[in-house]
């Protein structure tokens, strides 16, 4: 067994042949996310090294493992966890806490994880993101409201597709002290 911090995986884990089955069967099937909850709930969060292999393979189960066990970044695992959008901007929000360039292609395909990414570490606009915010009309309001402030023409076509969120864009331009006639934007197609 691997040696962390003078503790053992076996002087962990209390000598029940049902915990010690469920370990092994983790550590034979590859299994990241149940890797992940056995570190975090059966071993107390201490790392689990001999899982630490399969688990940076899968961009999901590593950025939790950073997060729950190893409470840090963890670079060794970076180029994927960077490839899962949501995961990647958890990994900047909750470990990171600055701007990570190099996970940003993948952060902006997500239209959620890229609005809260350019509200919270661009602090502003996002061009680059801007196709993929506005195929969610929920995120693109959003994004029209915290970040834009005014006008966003690209995202109309889709506030127009439901009435409701129409209405609050209306609202949003007001606030913003730019009223606009429904008439002068583009045709209701």
């Amino acid at each position: 067994m691997e040696k962390y911090s003078g503790i053992y995986v076996s002087d962990i884990i209390p000598e029940n042949p049902r915990v010690l089955a469920r370990q092994q069967e983790i550590l034979e099937d590859k299994d990241a996310e149940a890797a992940v909850g056995f570190a975090r709930n059966m071993l107390g969060g201490e790392r689990w090294i001999e899982a630490e292999e399969f688990i940076k393979e899968d961009p999901f189960p590593a950025y939790l493992y950073a997060f729950y066990v190893l409470g840090k970044p963890w670079p060794e695992a970076e180029n994927v966890i960077k490839k899962n959008p949501k995961g990647a901007y958890k990994y900047v929000n909750n470990i990171l806490g600055i701007r990570w360039p190099e996970a940003e292609p993948y952060i902006m395909k997500d239209p959620e994880s890229a609005f809260s990414y350019a509200k919270k570490f661009i602090k502003g606009r996002w061009p680059e993101a801007e196709p993929y915010i506005a195929k969610d009309v929920k995120w693109a309001l959003e994004y029209t409201e915290d970040i834009v402030k005014g006008r966003w023409p690209e995202a109309e076509k889709a506030f127009k597709e439901n009435h409701a969120y129409w209405n609050y864009y209306m609202q949003v331009l007001q606030k913003a002290g730019q009223e606009m006639d429904i008439w002068e934007s583009e045709s209701w197609d």
